[in-house]
């Protein structure tokens, strides 16, 4: 999920400048294209500004021992096993981390965000007020008027939503009537197409956020919330989105020398996730957020 919404851009430097874009993308009242000949074109703001990012260094560690290595039919597996597992811990602190960033209220202007309760919840199958597909065709217009830009939505769930709203109403309706099943992903981007969206994205990573040693206390990365956000086709420094991780590393491996019949294993990278289409306070306006979807 994380890299579907704010996907790697690689630099070169572990800080740097960035663009930004704001509503002045959409012109203004002044603003005119005719242009006669021998004189000079009308010129125009690029409705850029600049902001700093600054990747930070994560890394893992673990030990390969040499009783791993001599009971392996390839000597090199558990080497690979040990950095497959490394990078996926990783990777899922950088998913944790984009969650927060993308569910929390205060990351979006008040038109961004709309928190469901009681029966407007999409899990609430019986009442007939909850109304996932006027509730998705509202972020996506606020989305469009904020940012001027049609489709190409991204409507992103943690597993806990998406198991709700397959077993919703008008979607188990659609699923009858057009399929004879329940609808898979690229069914649901189908039912959704109509309103802009090409992406249904879910995340079915979970956490644990129990100290060590504590009984577990196991939660979505996501939660119960969905995002609506507008990611480009292909990332670029100059391509308005909602967001970016910029990345100065984007994997390395190293291994200490042999010590006490094991090797030390590091998988590290950097990266630090940013809002690219932002109003003057820093809030996302290329997302919209929908507060507790689901009970």
């Amino acid at each position: 999920m994380a890299q579907t919404l704010f996907p790697f851009v690689n630099v070169q430097k572990d800080s740097d400048k960035y663009f930004t874009y704001g509503r002045t993308i959409l012109g203004d009242g002044n603003s005119t294209s005719e242009w006669l000949d021998s004189t000079d074109p009308p010129e125009v703001t690029s409705g850029r500004s600049t902001q700093s990012f600054s990747c930070v260094q994560h890394g893992l560690a673990d030990y390969v021992t040499d009783e791993e290595i001599r009971n392996s039919d390839n000597p090199l597996q558990p080497f690979m096993d040990t950095t497959a597992e490394l990078t996926e811990r990783l990777l899922l602190e950088l998913e944790k981390q984009v969650a927060t960033k993308a569910t929390t209220q205060g990351n979006y202007p008040a038109a961004n965000t709309t928190q469901l309760s009681g029966t407007s919840q999409w899990s609430d199958f019986t009442n007939g007020d909850s109304d996932p597909i006027d509730d998705i065709l509202v972020g996506i217009d606020v989305i469009r008027t904020q940012i001027g830009k049609m489709g190409n939505i991204c409507l992103a769930v943690g597993g806990a939503v998406h198991f709700k709203l397959i077993q919703h109403p008008d979607v188990v309706d659609f699923a009858k009537r057009s399929l004879g099943r329940l609808p898979n992903n690229a069914d649901m981007v189908n039912l959704f197409q109509g309103l802009g969206v090409n992406r249904y994205v879910v995340a079915g990573g979970v956490k644990n956020t129990a100290d060590e040693g504590a009984a577990e206390s196991i939660s979505d990365v996501w939660g119960k919330h969905a995002v609506l956000a507008y990611p480009p086709d292909s990332p670029g420094l100059k391509r308005p989105a909602y967001g970016y991780t910029f990345s100065s590393v984007r994997a390395r491996v190293e291994r200490e020398p042999r010590r006490n019949h094991a090797v030390k294993v590091i998988a590290s990278m950097t990266w630090d996730p940013q809002f690219i289409c932002q109003d003057s306070n820093g809030d996302s306006i290329a997302g919209y957020l929908i507060e507790d979807a689901v009970a």
